[in-house]
């Protein structure tokens, strides 16, 4: 807690700029978080069973919104630095060179220019093209109420690290993989692994791009962080942006909090105000304790070769060096993959929303969010300056796409709610209508679950120590490192 506490004190000596833009002469203030979470618990939620098909809810299918997606978004292509701190120019002689990340962008007509930066979740399997089709639908939606939408994949996803052949040899309707164009997903794994689970149509986008990747394995959430800022600063530079946003899910909405802490610190290529506000839905709590529920899981070597990787071949990864000490590089690494820690440092507004049924980040994980984030409030109300925290907890259901599955309605409408209020309270070009009707008799959410932390020692009951050394016995042995 030493550590978490010192930087809560550092908060407190440094006040955060309320930042207040133009649009069209006139200065727009921002909303009051606590309005916003306001609004967002008396959203109607009513869940069902996770349903395959979510058109009996919103009208449209997954393939028609994915056709709907295709025929309005723009495929990209966004440098991001290999370390998620500096671009190659910032150090030409030592620095790795950019990779590169795929993106779908759509931007409204007219001088507005308010953003929501959409990304997946998953370790070398997702994509924004995947994961039940969650975030292409909402990237329709969010343009549809006047959003600028980029849709991007980080370092990870199957759309930034997978290539294509333009030929079906098999004949199965799905162009071939080109494993020599392609990029790892982990150290120790194939370059085309995962890779047969993207769609065809966007395959063809791929061919139809010569697309040969130079991306990085995955650092689940580590660099990735940097690949949010890049995605960022690309459309802050080539559409001027006014304000962006991020929303992120799982290992995504890791990244997104990550992302929100690491902008504007020193040795990093990233304004301060890059971000006005991130949501996320299921983040990753600690990389440390999610991998032990019992005293039998063993120790996932694969944490351990992405520390090496980053640590040997990406300069300024700020990972130590693993040939001489392993056990520090893995300590080092997996210090940038608790999310909880960083909250406090975050220059974002930040809400989370997570449900007790989340079978992937557990609900020790959501307890932790909300433990840190009522600290953080708390020290607000003693005069502590900067954005509002607030974590959200359910009764149900399931991980962060699940949670779109058993009430789109619901997740539709809080997204639109939260950006809206924040970015845009008082510009009628920005709406806030999903399109379809709530889906049952509930005017308000039932299901949310309040829990009231008495003591800020409690935190510590939620999260184990931050060292994984004690499960990291002889490394370059268990691990074949």
């Amino acid at each position: 807690m030493r550590h978490l506490l010192l930087r809560l004190l550092a908060c407190m000596l440094v006040e955060v700029l309320t930042v207040s833009l133009s649009f069209a002469g006139q200065a727009q203030d921002q909303a009051d978080f606590d309005d916003v979470v306001a609004a967002i618990r008396a959203v109607p939620y009513n869940p069902r069973p996770i349903a395959t098909d979510t058109k009996d809810v919103t009208g449209i299918s997954k393939d028609d919104s994915q056709a709907l997606f295709l025929s309005t978004f723009t495929r990209v292509k966004i440098p991001a630095p290999a370390n998620g701190r500096t671009f190659k120019a910032s150090d030409p002689p030592n620095n790795h060179d950019d990779i590169t990340l795929v993106g779908y962008v759509a931007v409204p007509s007219g001088p507005l220019r308010l953003w929501v930066i959409l990304t997946h979740g998953g370790a070398g399997s997702g994509s924004i093209a995947g994961q039940s089709g969650f975030l292409i639908h909402l990237a329709n939606v969010l343009y549809a109420n006047g959003f600028a939408v980029l849709a991007v994949d980080k370092r990870d996803g199957l759309l930034s690290r997978c290539a294509y052949k333009n030929e079906d040899s098999d004949g199965d309707g799905k162009l071939d993989l080109d494993p020599e164009n392609s990029q790892r997903a982990f150290a120790s794994g194939g370059r085309a692994q995962f890779c047969d689970s993207l769609h065809n149509d966007f395959r063809q986008q791929q061919v139809n791009a010569e697309f040969v990747a130079n991306s990085l394995i995955t650092g689940r959430s580590a660099f990735e962080a940097g690949d949010i800022l890049a995605a960022a600063k690309y459309v802050r530079d080539t559409y001027g942006a006014a304000r962006i946003s991020v929303l992120g899910g799982s290992h995504g909405g890791l990244a997104a909090i990550r992302a929100a802490y690491i902008q504007g610190l020193p040795g990093f290529d990233f304004r301060s105000d890059l971000l006005t506000a991130v949501m996320a839905i299921s983040p990753v709590a600690d990389h440390n304790t999610i991998q032990y529920d019992s005293s039998e899981t063993q120790f996932a070597c694969d944490r351990a070769g992405s520390a090496k990787f980053y640590s040997l071949n990406v300069y300024g990864s700020g990972i130590r060096d693993f040939t001489a000490d392993p056990v520090g590089a893995v300590d080092d690494f997996f210090a940038m993959l608790n999310g909880v820690d960083q909250l406090p440092g975050v220059t974002a507004h930040t809400f989370i929303i997570y449900t007790l049924a989340d079978l992937t980040d557990t609900g020790r994980s959501a307890f932790a969010y909300k433990a840190m984030s009522d600290i953080i409030g708390k020290n607000k109300t003693n005069g502590v300056q900067g954005p509002g925290i607030s974590t959200l907890i359910m009764t149900r259901l399931g991980h962060f796409h699940e949670i779109w599955q058993s009430d789109p309605y619901w997740m539709d409408k809080v997204i639109l709610t939260y950006f809206k209020k924040l970015m845009a309270d008082q510009t009628i070009a920005i709406t806030d209508n999903p399109g379809f009707l709530s889906l049952g008799s509930n005017t308000d959410n039932p299901f949310i679950f309040d829990v009231d932390f008495k003591k800020e020692q409690e935190l510590d009951k939620f999260l184990a120590p931050s060292s994984v050394a004690s499960y990291l016995v002889g490394p370059t042995g268990a691990c074949g490192l």
